[in-house]
């Protein structure tokens, strides 16, 4: 502890640091980059619990280092401590390379899901009380890195905290702990509450295990009945966002740790009417509870706690119990936590691997652009093109029969997360999330090979083979929708500008020119932030921005420049061609030129644009997906499934490694078969041949 001088001001003095008597002093501070703590000449004597094995001279701390990084700089000897939760997906490298420089501690917090009891859906106690019956809290456990890292909770009050008294309603065997998830007496609650159908958006942050956490409750809202989404927003603004009720967040993933050993730290600060502040980033009462009997019970506990500590723990317990049984949210477990310290610092000895649990891949859909009918004697005679077009039509064919696969072949639904479920193998029942044997955590089922889990599992414990199959519906929807988008405006401004002329070819020639200067990921990821955030609404139609119509129309969009140019100079070319000369002095109607000479003559170079913009806008939408700004949970596409397959590179790369072979094959067949319809359609193809 610090004593301040009688002088020191009581309102935020900025970056100016405040002398005090603490052991160390704060010599600089910066928000967005970090501060510097030096010893204390002020300072005078440690006391005898809390004189540690080393003082050292200087500490520096850096702000705003990502988890991912934070770790990586300690291995590489860059810090000597990493102060956040370490990343899931790295828990088994650390156990198993740096056991000696991991140290694990009690933590006095909570993860949680905050449910709006203002707004609908979650304004319906039932609804509330059906997603805690449902929730499976030893699937969150997994997901945050097993039972060493966590414990089950159903409280807010964190076990072995003053004023806890062990109670959990939420089970299937109600009592003082957790068992099991009643899914039976969740569905009942749902009926009775009338909520099924209702569209819910589930909140929460890029960091960590966060976006896991997110998309399994997704998965739990979508099990009971709601139609559920969810939102990733970064950890920089997610908290703040969550906080204020202009936003209408209906449920979000947050966590919360004591200050200081007080159970109004959470009770207090988190449930009562005085930490609501409508409209405002700090209204920190994120599920709007407000109950004067609640509050009236709050304050005699904190006012008995003055006087006599342990009658006040008995009706801090009371207190605890109203707030479970009002469930304005949905506890997961209390964390614990893990130190990695850098090897100079020898006073962390703290032992064992770890595993890990991570986050987890989705599917998607497709369809091809078909071959025309003109030149087709000439691609059949083309043995790379009739092969290309085999992988093809193999892969639409998988993807097409996702659902067969999933239901009669993996027998699992690959949408459902299953983090307690396993498998017969080789005669032997297998978990499927895998305790580990040297350290913390949980590791996924690796490929099995066989029938179920072909590929593996991912961190939610779902067949990544099913979701790889449902994630190229996706993907090809987008990508041949986008194509579709692409070629159809492009031929349609091509076309109006080269035969129109004038004043309006000088227009969207000047237009299409504005779009060429934009870079295209730079443009598609711009419209992409905006869109997924908003959706799209025009006039009476509007489009929600998990709808894969924003992704397909962004990427369609930004590439029309490209194909719009050569049909227009095309079309230039053919206004003065011999045969279009000669109808107009025959008086011919304009009109029937261009449906009778111009627009079978652009026909061709649209069907060689088709296969080339198919393969680049496949890369695209993954890129975009990849950069969670395409395909939104719970649909997903071959690009999501490789963002959550990166988590899962030290234990499970075939997460990763499928998606990215399925989009090497399917590009590489698509670039073949274009230049073979290159070649079959292409006229100066032709004449090259013909020349020879």
């Amino acid at each position: 502890g610090s004593i301040l001088p009688a002088d020191a001001p009581a309102h935020d003095v900025g970056t100016v640091p405040i002398p005090g008597t603490g052991a160390y002093m704060i010599t600089r501070y910066d928000p967005q980059k970090g501060m510097v703590l030096k010893r204390n000449p002020y300072f005078k004597q440690w006391s005898a619990a809390a004189q540690p094995d080393g003082y050292v001279d200087k500490i520096q701390y850096t702000f705003n280092v990502t988890d991912e990084n934070g770790i990586t700089a300690v291995e590489n000897g860059e810090y000597d401590f990493e102060y956040d939760p370490a990343p899931a997906d790295r828990l088994a490298e650390m156990g198993t390379r740096y056991g000696s420089q991991i140290h694990v501690e009690p933590l006095f917090g909570i993860y949680y899901a905050p449910m709006n009891v203002n707004i609908a859906p979650f304004n319906n106690k039932d609804a509330r009380l059906a997603v805690n019956y449902a929730l499976n809290r030893a699937s969150t456990v997994n997901i945050y890195g097993g039972r060493r890292l966590a414990v089950p909770n159903c409280q807010t009050l964190p076990p072995g905290f003053p004023g806890d008294e062990p109670y959990c309603p939420y089970t299937q065997n109600p009592g003082t702990k957790w068992t099991a998830p009643d899914m039976a007496k969740a569905k009942a609650l749902m009926q009775k509450s009338g909520e099924i159908g209702q569209s819910v958006t589930v909140v929460a942050s890029d960091r960590g295990v966060d976006p896991a956490l997110g998309t399994y409750l997704t998965s739990v809202l979508n099990e009971l009945g709601f139609k559920a989404t969810t939102h990733i927003l970064s950890a920089n603004i997610q908290f703040n966002y969550i906080q204020n009720t202009k936003n209408n967040v209906q449920i979000s993933v947050s966590d919360w740790y004591d200050d200081y050993p007080a159970a109004s730290d959470f009770l207090k600060v988190l449930l009562t009417c005085g930490a609501i502040h409508p409209g405002s980033d700090n209204s920190i009462n994120i599920s709007g509870y407000c109950n004067k009997d609640f509050d009236a019970k709050v304050a005699q506990a904190e006012q008995v706690a003055i006087t006599d500590p342990a009658a006040a723990d008995k009706l801090w317990a009371q207190v605890d119990k109203m707030a479970t049984d009002a469930a304005p949210w949905a506890v997961m477990f209390t964390p614990r936590q893990l130190d990695f310290v850098s090897r100079r610092l020898g006073n962390y000895t703290y032992l064992s691997g770890v595993t890990p649990a991570v986050a987890a891949p989705v599917p998607e859909r497709r369809r091809p652009a078909g071959p025309w009918a003109e030149g087709f004697a000439k691609l059949k005679r083309d043995r790379l093109a009739v092969a290309s077009l085999a992988v093809l039509v193999l892969i639409v064919l998988a993807c097409a029969a996702a659902p067969l696969y999933a239901h009669y072949v993996a027998g699992s639904d690959p949408f459902q997360s299953n983090l307690s479920g396993s498998i017969t193998l080789h005669g032997q029942a297998v978990d499927i999330m895998q305790s580990a044997t040297t350290g913390f955590g949980v590791t996924p089922i690796g490929p099995t090979w066989g029938a179920q889990y072909m590929l593996g599992a991912d961190s939610q414990g779902r067949d990544v083979a099913a979701r790889l199959l449902y994630g190229g519906q996706n993907s090809l929807i987008i990508a041949g929708g986008a194509t579709v988008i692409c070629l159809f405006f492009a031929a349609l401004i091509g076309v109006v500008a080269g035969f129109s002329g004038g004043i309006v070819d000088t227009v969207l020639a000047r237009a299409l020119d504005v779009l060429w200067a934009f870079p295209v990921y730079l443009l598609a990821i711009s419209l992409s932030a905006v869109l997924i955030s908003h959706g799209l609404q025009l006039g009476p139609i509007n489009i929600p921005s998990n709808s894969l119509l924003i992704p397909m129309a962004i990427i369609g969009i930004v590439y029309v420049p490209y194909v719009a140019r050569p049909i227009r100079g095309q079309v230039l070319s053919l206004a003065q061609s011999d045969f279009v000369l000669a109808a107009r002095c025959l008086g011919v109607r304009r009109g029937r030129i261009l449906v009778r000479d111009i627009v079978p003559n652009i026909t061709t170079t649209l069907i060689v644009f088709a296969p080339l913009m198919m393969a680049l806008n496949l890369l695209t939408e993954a890129a975009l997906s990849f950069l969670s700004i395409g395909v939104q949970p719970p649909a997903a596409s071959w690009g999501t499934i490789i963002l959550d397959g990166e988590g899962l590179l030290y234990t499970r790369p075939m997460v990763a490694i499928a998606p990215g072979i399925a989009i090497m094959i399917t590009v590489v067949a698509l670039n073949f078969l274009g230049d073979a319809v290159r070649e079959a359609f292409d006229p100066r193809a032709k004449l090259r041949q013909t020349g020879k």
